[in-house]
């Protein structure tokens, strides 16, 4: 019997990128996070026995943790508040999400224009890491296999 070896999260390469150029101090991702999202339909009609059923596509929502280890996260919050004030409206970010199947299977999944909402920065006491929490949300994404 062949055992299937499971893909761990060292087998995950996570990039962000603004306006196409890789944040390489936004690295240290200690957890991250993704909801496809999709609304179920439901619906009833006069004479028939059972249900109908639907789905809206609704774009995706997540989550990653991550520790700092240069001033770099400061740039990157900047440049959040520029694009939110529409200062810098054209600023996109993205995400890249590798996955290194131990099969060799390495699907690619891409979240293009991502929005954020609050970033909390955690300075929980003196033996954690320094950590950001980033919560956002975007209307595509792309999985290429």
């Amino acid at each position: 019997m062949t055992t299937l070896q499971r893909i761990r999260g060292a087998d995950v390469a996570l990039a962000i990128t603004a306006d196409g150029d890789l944040q390489t101090s936004l690295t240290a991702i200690e957890s991250f996070n993704t909801i496809f999202k999709f609304e179920k339909l439901v619906q009833r009609y006069l004479g028939e026995q059972t249900v109908r059923t639907d789905e809206i596509y609704g774009g995706i929502e997540g989550k990653m943790k991550l520790h700092l280890y240069t001033e770099d996260f400061a740039n990157f919050i900047l440049n959040l508040q520029l694009r939110a004030r529409r200062l810098s409206p054209s600023i996109t970010f993205n995400v890249v999400a590798t996955m290194n199947f131990p099969n060799g299977d390495t699907p690619v999944i891409s979240y293009p224009d991502i929005n954020f909402g609050d970033i909390p920065l955690d300075m929980a006491n003196a033996k954690d890491y320094v950590a950001m929490d980033l919560d956002f949300i975007a209307g595509e994404f792309d999985i290429q296999l």
